[in-house]
């Protein structure tokens, strides 16, 4: 090796050395990596120590990067004996050829224990920052014990590896949705006596019932649980995985499930990004503006890409206009939202008891209904999705409407607030004119979908933003339907009754919360536990 090279590794290993420091983990021992043999290596991530074999090709030096293959044995090797790690597999494959295309991860499971994908990521994101590694090409296979890992650690990070090759394990079909898109060959015997064939099937069903259409299955009649010999064996495998990589051009911002229909109506469709972390995610919830007259789920800017960061997925909903359908049908659409999104709570990770609302102008409006309403989870229903609950954990929206009874936001706001078409139009009226003619007859739809009549102690915490203009009477329609006043009432009334609610207006010039400084900050409070503000 040339001093300039020496000193270029040099430099390499002591920047990965500081990346470990900083997340938490050091490599405690390793050999000098040999191309073309493999060699053995410790590393602590979180206080424990996992030992692991570390393969990289004969030719390594002379490519800038190479795929790397996360190998998890089965059961009967687990221990501290990093040799037994060698019976099966890539690991014993490469002592007989040492331009096995791949770098290697060969890590040994402790004794007693299960594989941890948190443990397993770290370990893999620590190879992949220390060595030339093509992080588009990166791919996880297992036996047995170390198929059910496979399956595991791809629902838990579905966008780390390019591809997987589970053998003879086995997975949670309810995170068939997160997996749906990557690339999946499996491998079973038929005859499997100790991890029977069904629980591959089963997974390769669930995928392809969620829209996967890149998995299989490949079944060996009459063989038992050794599927694995006949697989590693095969240079097609190897071939397949080659075949796939993450594409660099993919949107970032594309949702992992794009316009599902939560509703039997064409505009009832949603989209969601599905956060990674431990456990269930809270999540986001997106209600669009547009006086129920217009507007689309679709968000400049990305949004999702701060929720996401934070471990929170988001879903952005459409739902009817009044133009084609008048109250309820915006609202109770969004209501029906919900409780889809509930329902799926198994599929897309979704922590049903953390939920939380946002939105703008009609959205906000709507928002504020959900946080106040009763909840209308009719448990009798033949439908599944209206069994569940329609109430949520908070709601932080902008330039919201508390209240769209006429006779009552004139009083507040003068009469220029009528002439929004949101007013009339939200009970199927033309002109503003024939809604106060038949004032009557729509005031019970006047009544109920103001939220400032729902208010009530019970109710989860609230978080407004108005723009700064407090003039009165209001200027025009656009002023007067999106006028701080509707958020001074509405805190008023929560004050009064003891339902927590801030306020922020004229970005606090106005008026401010004591406890958040903007929405964000109230949502991150709401969804991940924390108080006050963040530091």
């Amino acid at each position: 090796m040339t001093r300039q090279a020496k000193a270029s590794r040099a430099a390499v290993l002591l920047a990965a050395g500081a990346a470990m420091l900083f997340f938490g983990f050091a490599r405690v021992s390793a050999e000098e990596p040999v191309p073309g043999s493999q060699t053995a290596h410790k590393l602590e991530v979180k206080k424990k120590q996992v030992g692991y074999w570390l393969f990289v090709p004969k030719s390594y030096e002379k490519k800038k990067a190479w795929p790397l293959m996360l190998f998890l044995h089965g059961a009967g090797e687990r221990g501290d004996n990093l040799k037994v790690v060698k019976a099966w597999g890539p690991p014993r494959l490469v002592a007989r050829d040492q331009e096995f295309p791949f770098v290697v991860i060969s890590p040994q499971c402790p004794k007693g224990a299960g594989w941890n994908p948190e443990q397993l990521k770290a370990l893999v994101e620590h190879v992949a920052g220390s060595h030339k590694i093509d992080r588009s090409r990166m791919y996880c296979t297992g036996l047995s014990m170390g198929g059910y890992g496979t399956w595991s650690i791809v629902a838990k990070y579905p966008k780390l590896f390019a591809a997987a090759v589970p053998i003879c394990g086995g997975g949670d079909p309810r995170t068939a949705g997160r997996i749906k898109d990557l690339p999946i060959w499996a491998f079973h015997g038929d005859a499997d006596k100790v991890v029977p064939a069904r629980r591959s099937q089963v997974m390769v069903d669930a995928i392809k019932k969620a829209g996967g259409k890149n998995v299989k299955l490949t079944l060996y009649p009459g063989v038992n649980h050794n599927s694995w010999s006949r697989t590693y064996a095969n240079g097609k495998v190897y071939e397949w995985l080659l075949s796939h990589s993450i594409k660099a051009d993919k949107p970032d911002n594309s949702p992992t499930h794009a316009n599902v229909a939560y509703g039997p109506h064409k505009p009832n469709v949603l989209d969601i990004w599905i956060a990674e972390g431990d456990g269930p995610r809270p999540l986001h919830v997106y209600i669009h503006g547009g006086g129920w007259i217009g507007g689309d789920k679709f968000s400049k800017g990305d949004p999702q890409k701060h929720w996401l960061a934070k471990g929170i997925s988001y879903a952005a909903i459409n739902y009817r206009h009044t133009p084609q359908a008048s109250l309820p049908a915006p609202v109770h659409d969004a209501a029906r939202a919900i409780q889809f999104l509930r329902s799926k709570a198994g599929d897309w990770n979704i922590a049903k008891d953390r939920i939380c609302l946002s939105g703008g102008s009609a959205g906000a409006c709507t928002s504020m209904w959900l946080l106040c309403h009763d909840d209308l989870a009719d448990p009798k229903s033949e439908d599944p999705v209206l069994r569940e609950s329609t109430r949520v954990s908070g709601a932080a929206v902008r330039g919201g409407q508390t209240s769209i009874d006429p006779k009552q936001i004139e009083p507040w706001l003068g009469p220029m607030v009528l002439q929004h078409r949101m007013i009339n139009m939200a009970v199927g009226e033309p002109t503003i004119e024939g809604a106060l003619k038949n004032y009557e007859k729509h005031k019970p739809l006047y009544v109920e979908f103001s939220s400032y009549n729902h208010v009530s102690k019970d109710d989860p915490p609230l978080f407004m933003s108005y723009g700064g203009d407090m003039t009165l009477p209001s200027k025009n329609a656009g002023h007067g339907i999106h006028h701080p006043v509707y958020g001074v009432k509405m805190k008023e009334k929560a004050d009064k009754v003891g339902m927590e609610c801030h306020l922020l207006i004229g970005n606090g010039e106005v008026s401010k919360s004591e406890k958040y400084r903007n929405a964000n900050e109230f949502i991150e409070a709401i969804l991940l536990g924390r108080n006050g503000k963040s530091k």
